[in-house]
């Protein structure tokens, strides 16, 4: 072997060499690329189902053709129809209601067990919609949404979105 191929064979391994580092890079790189996107497909789901439910919620918070109150559904019967709980809008109101991954409530959770994780795997999210009238500002009451997911979590770590809306009482 002559020098000339010893210079042939040092370029071409150090070429490989570089190769395999590069395709090494490109795996990790995919890797890490992989990862952000699962975890933005997460939260946009998240966002996605809490936009749901409190849509559900907040569009069905009308006082005119309910006078005694604001209707909440708290669940679904066996045989399909909804359970509907009346809320007093003229006092202070906090109601959790429990909901799974198609956004349809499943059942009115009690405040005490709201920080808790829930271990109903069916429960996804908790919304607990509070009742704030207004004191100096007669027959208007605020009406706080706030969306936890995922619910299986303690309440510190769950991810917390607030929709917000007036209600004229009359």
């Amino acid at each position: 072997m002559n020098r000339s191929d010893k210079k042939v064979i040092r370029a071409a391994s150090s070429l490989a060499r570089e190769l395999i580092f590069l395709g090494i890079f490109a795996v990790l790189g995919l890797l890490a690329l992989f990862t952000l996107a699962q975890h933005t497909e997460k939260v946009s789901g998240d966002e996605t189902r809490a936009a749901l439910i409190a849509s559900s919620i907040m569009d069905a918070l009308t006082i005119n053709d309910n006078p005694r109150g604001v209707r909440i559904v708290s669940g679904i019967n066996t045989n399909g129809t909804p359970i509907c709980e009346t809320l007093d809008p003229t006092t202070e109101t906090n109601y959790t209601v429990a909901f799974d991954s198609s956004c349809e409530p499943l059942h009115q959770v009690n405040s005490r067990e709201v920080p808790n994780p829930i271990p109903d795997r069916r429960v996804l999210a908790l919304a607990t919609l509070s009742l704030h009238p207004k004191p100096f500002i007669h027959g208007i009451t605020t009406a706080e949404l706030t969306v936890a997911i995922p619910a299986s979590l303690p309440d510190e770590q769950r991810t917390l979105h607030h929709f917000v809306r007036l209600l004229a009482v009359p």
